[in-house]
C-alpha cells in the first residue's frame, strides 16, 4: 500500500524477480518478509516493465545486467544501515542494440559538483558514436529517494 502497487501486481513481480521464498509457500498461510534489497530489486523491475513497459524477460535481463553495478552503489544492501548514500545521483541510459540486446551507459561515480559536467560529456560522447534504435534512461537514485520515502514517510 505504501508503495502505491496494488497487491496482486506486487505479488507477480515478487514472484517474476525474486527465487521462492522458502519460508513461505503459496499454500503455507506465512506471508513473505521483504528486507531493503529484495523490495527494492522488486521496486525497481517492477518500474521498468510497468513504468518503462520493457517486457518481464527484458526487466530481468535488464536487472541482471545491472546488478554488480546496483551492490558497487549500495543499492543490494539487506538492512537499512547499509544502504546508498541518498544524496548521490546514479542514472543509467538503457539502449537496445540491432541485435536486441542491451546496452548501458551509467553515470560516473564522482561528487555532485563534477557530476553533471561528466554526465553531459558522456551522453554527448555516446550519442554521437553510438548507432542505437531506442534509448531509455532512468533514475535510479530519484527512484530510491521516492522508493526509501514511501515505505519510511
Amino acid at each position: 500500500d505504501a508503495l502505491g502497487i496494488k497487491v496482486a501486481k506486487w505479488k507477480r513481480w515478487t514472484r517474476e524477480f525474486l527465487p521462492p521464498d522458502p519460508l513461505s509457500g503459496q499454500q503455507s498461510g506465512y506471508a513473505r518478509n521483504f528486507n531493503i534489497k529484495d523490495a527494492f530489486h522488486v521496486y525497481l523491475a517492477g518500474y521498468l516493465v510497468g513504468t518503462m513497459s520493457f517486457s518481464i524477460p527484458q526487466a530481468r535481463q535488464i536487472m541482471s545486467d545491472l546488478y554488480p553495478s546496483l551492490k558497487q552503489r549500495g543499492y543490494h544492501v539487506l538492512h537499512a544501515n547499509g544502504l546508498s548514500d541518498t544524496q548521490k545521483f546514479f542514472w543509467v541510459l538503457i539502449h537496445q542494440r540491432e541485435d536486441e540486446s542491451f546496452g548501458y551507459v551509467e553515470s560516473p561515480e564522482t561528487d555532485a559538483s563534477q557530476t553533471m559536467a561528466l554526465a553531459s560529456q558522456l551522453l554527448s560522447e555516446f550519442l554521437s558514436t553510438s548507432g542505437f534504435l531506442n534509448a531509455r534512461i532512468i533514475s535510479i537514485s530519484a527512484l530510491y529517494r521516492h522508493f526509501l520515502n514511501r515505505i519510511n514517510p
